[in-house]
């Protein structure tokens, strides 16, 4: 189901991320995410933005910027774009703080420039989510 026979071990932290992003994904009716090109997959916004609109509730996705993001981006430009709008929405809309993110480390698609930082942040984002359940499901 989750193609586990392909992912590494040694990595449970990515592991477990990968599966939650891939469940998150998939109930909002994207498509999934590989785990070795899971940080490149990220990298143009679209993932990210697909995941962050499939966990808005209602009220909150009638303000994600659905109509400015760029879902065939084709350069390093329109990804900037996307992350910002993403984060600006996270920000404005649900009141979270990404200052601590810069938006090129999501851009450069890099493991090791994002799994440190942005894992971690994604990590105390998510749990803010599990447990404000009236905004994010």
């Amino acid at each position: 189901m989750w193609g586990m026979d392909k992912v590494d071990d040694s990595e449970p932290q990515k592991r477990t991320y990968f599966m939650w992003v891939n469940t998150k994904l998939e109930e909002g009716g994207h498509s999934r995410i590989g785990f070795d090109s899971m940080w490149v997959d990220f990298k143009n916004g679209v993932v990210l933005a697909n995941l962050v609109s499939s966990l808005c509730d209602v009220k909150a996705s009638k303000k994600f910027p659905d109509d400015k993001i760029n879902y065939n981006p084709r350069n390093p430009l329109h990804d900037n774009c996307n992350v910002r709008l993403v984060f600006e929405f996270l920000e404005k809309v649900e009141g979270e703080d990404l200052s601590g993110i810069p938006v090129n480390t999501i851009t450069k698609g890099s493991e090791h420039c994002s799994h440190k930082s942005w894992v971690s942040s994604s990590s105390s984002f998510c749990d803010t989510a599990l447990q404000t359940k009236t905004t994010w499901t």
